[in-house]
């Protein structure tokens, strides 16, 4: 078995310090600046994107319920989920929020 002594590439005293400049700027690239490369390519004079589209929507219509809900999310956005709050026998809560401006503290009650 090696002696944990000896794999140190260190000595006594040096700077142990690797990377004393840090990651060079510019070397990691945006991912999005990558996808979107990728996705204006073409292949069979077609862009990526469009045969993308193309698959997603073939999906949807043959019941792949992932792909459909994907694709109207980013067609129509997310549809948006209301909730009321009410008391145990549906009457109105009664409540109060306190707005704070600056220094000073305003109630402000809902009508």
């Amino acid at each position: 078995m090696p002696n944990p002594q000896n794999l140190k590439s260190f000595k006594k005293g040096e700077d142990n310090r690797r990377n004393l400049k840090g990651r060079p700027k510019g070397k990691l690239r945006d991912i999005k600046e990558v996808i979107s490369n990728l996705l204006t390519q073409e292949k069979n004079n077609q862009q990526l994107i469009d045969g993308l589209m193309t698959v997603i929507v073939n999906k949807a219509l043959k019941g792949d319920l992932k792909a459909t809900e994907m694709l109207l999310a980013y067609t129509y956005g997310k549809p948006t989920q209301k909730t009321e709050i009410s008391g145990s026998d549906g009457e109105k809560l009664d409540f109060s929020i306190n707005v704070i401006t600056g220094d000073k503290t305003t109630p402000y009650k809902p009508e």
